[in-house]
């Protein structure tokens, strides 16, 4: 970390600190209660945080994707669902900052870098998760005018945010071309949060499924040109795939500092068991799948520094990141033994968070695809 900018630094302590002073008291209560926190939200808006990916123009406080990456990764390592709620908000974010008009990015910006207004991105649905031809939800155009209708599924953030970004079918061909994107106010007639999910981790961000019932929309609601939302799409789950990573290693290195702390305190058989061969493998391994997740993660924000296209790196990175995340905390439960399957332990919660980091934002199954592709093109 020693070649952060200030600037850089600035970003990532604030988040250090902000999580450690303010949300390490209230993790264990957010996952025990289930409870959306949102004065711990808007605080996060207030000390620019909600804003790490806004341009400054917007009121935001964007340095670079690394320090971006790295305040997610500290908000992670204490609270797995304040960082899952600050990475929705910010694709969405991004998907502006991107694409949109600037009559767009002026009415909405200013508000999301504030934490003011709460941002998600709405693709999922019951019959389309990672393939996405499956898609119902429709926007017909009649006279300039977009009638939008369907169900969305899994959303974060879907009851909470003021607005989403949702993806829709504008055309009945099969091509790639036949998607949309438009930017849809949760205030609007016709749009209403459904069913909020209970989920095995991540207890305090909101999951809901979205309803859009005949949602009338003009060509101001479109987010890029007609037609082009996966080439949209793009760039920015480039951007969401490397934050989830980021979350993904904030949850492992939270897990190994627990591990090792215990290690070093708990005695059996007469001595720390940190003395055993077998714990001393343990902490090895996930020692240096740390570093080589940190390493590959910092080199492909670093490519996304540089405007380089890291759609595959970035696929490595989400893919390696979140499936070490699984096998770090899955050694340092053991390593807890029979106090790792307890509620009051850390250790039991970061367990079932880091199970969720290689589904969400590109299965593992679909990434190790996406490598493979730009190996051996198809």
């Amino acid at each position: 970390m020693n070649d952060y900018t200030t600037e850089e630094m600035f970003i990532i302590e604030t988040a250090r600190k902000f999580a450690q002073k303010r949300l390490a008291l209230i993790s264990s209560l957010i996952d025990e209660e289930g409870q959306w926190h949102a004065d711990t939200i808007r605080e996060m808006g207030e000390i620019g945080l909600m804003g790490t990916i806004i341009p400054e123009k917007y009121g935001g406080c964007f340095q670079s994707y690394r320090a971006y990456y790295g305040a997610i990764k500290e908000i992670a390592s204490v609270s797995g669902s304040h960082a899952l709620t600050l990475l929705s908000h910010s694709f969405c974010a991004h998907l502006i900052t991107i694409n949109a008009t600037e009559e767009q990015k002026e009415s909405y910006l200013p508000k999301m870098s504030l934490g003011k207004w709460l941002g998600a991105v709405a693709m999922t649905e019951p019959d389309a998760g990672s393939d996405l031809s499956q898609l119902k939800t429709k926007a017909v155009e009649q006279d300039d005018i977009f009638y939008l209708t369907g169900r969305k599924q899994f959303i974060t953030n879907g009851s909470k945010a003021q607005i989403v970004a949702i993806l829709a079918q504008t055309s009945d061909d099969k091509s790639m071309f036949n998607k949309s994107l438009f930017l849809v106010e949760s205030s609007c007639k016709g749009f209403s949060a459904g069913r909020s999910e209970k989920k095995m981790g991540f207890k305090g961000s909101d999951t809901s499924e979205i309803i859009l019932d005949n949602i009338l929309l003009n060509k101001n609601n479109l987010l890029g040109k007609k037609g082009q939302a996966m080439l949209t799409l793009m760039n920015s789950l480039q951007c969401s795939r490397l934050a989830m990573a980021s979350l993904a290693l904030g949850i492992a290195e939270s897990a190994f500092n627990e591990a090792l702390r215990y290690s070093r305190e708990r005695r059996q058989f007469g001595k720390r068991i940190g003395e055993f061969e077998s714990i001393q493998e343990y902490l090895a391994d996930s020692a240096t799948e740390l570093e080589c997740s940190r390493l590959l993660l910092e080199e492909m924000a670093r490519r996304q520094d540089l405007s380089n296209n890291t759609l595959a790196g970035s696929s490595m990175a989400k893919y390696y990141c979140s499936e070490a995340a699984v096998r770090i905390v899955s050694r340092a439960l053991q390593i807890f033994g029979a106090y790792g399957y307890i509620c009051d332990f850390t250790i039991e919660r970061l367990y079932r968070e880091a199970r969720l980091c290689t589904i969400v934002e590109g299965t593992s199954e679909i990434l190790r695809g996406i490598i493979a592709k730009n190996l051996i093109p198809i």
